[in-house]
């Protein structure tokens, strides 16, 4: 090979490695543009990362806050469960109660059953004595007829007896 092939040899190569370092020159600027917003993006993920500790802290805070409210509320609650175990107390003494009246009640019921008894037996005697005065009066009313009548016969007798006397001269 002689000196001038050679040179186009080498300077074919030489091209090439050219190319091949401007091509890694291009890479080397993308990749530094790539680190360059990596690097942004790493510091805008450790302001987020300061943004969420902050807000972590704050919800530790609210969640000891929480756990203080829990903790009234657990009490609260006890309290209630103390205060519904007298109010079924005192429903257990209402209930109680309540049997007793119940219990009197049934006894007025059968009280006032032998009263309305007592009540019929008297309605029925009242009513025996209402027609027995009934029949009292009607019994009356014809004993004044057949008086009536009586009276009757006696004064047209009286009258006659009368007019004989008269008729006679007595």
């Amino acid at each position: 090979m002689n000196d001038e092939e050679f040179q186009k040899l080498v300077l074919q190569e030489l091209t090439g490695i050219k190319d091949k370092v401007a091509g890694i020159e291009t890479r080397m600027g993308n990749m530094e543009t790539r680190m360059d917003r990596i690097e942004t993006r790493m510091g805008n993920i450790e302001t987020r990362m300061d943004r969420i500790e902050t807000r972590m802290g704050h919800m530790e805070t609210r969640m000891g806050n929480m756990e203080t409210g829990m903790d009234h509320m657990e009490t609260r609650m006890g309290n209630m469960e103390t205060g519904m175990d007298h109010m079924e107390t005192r429903m257990g003494n209402m209930e109680t109660g309540m049997d007793h009246v119940e219990t009197r009640m049934g006894n007025m019921e059968t009280g006032m059953d032998h009263m309305e008894t007592r009540q019929d037996e008297i309605y029925q005697v009242v009513k025996a004595i209402e027609h027995s005065n009934q029949v009292g009066r009607a019994e009356m009313d014809s004993q004044n007829v057949r008086l009536a009548k009586v009276e009757g016969k006696l004064k047209k007798a009286a009258e006659v007896l009368s007019e004989d006397v008269e008729a006679a001269g007595i």
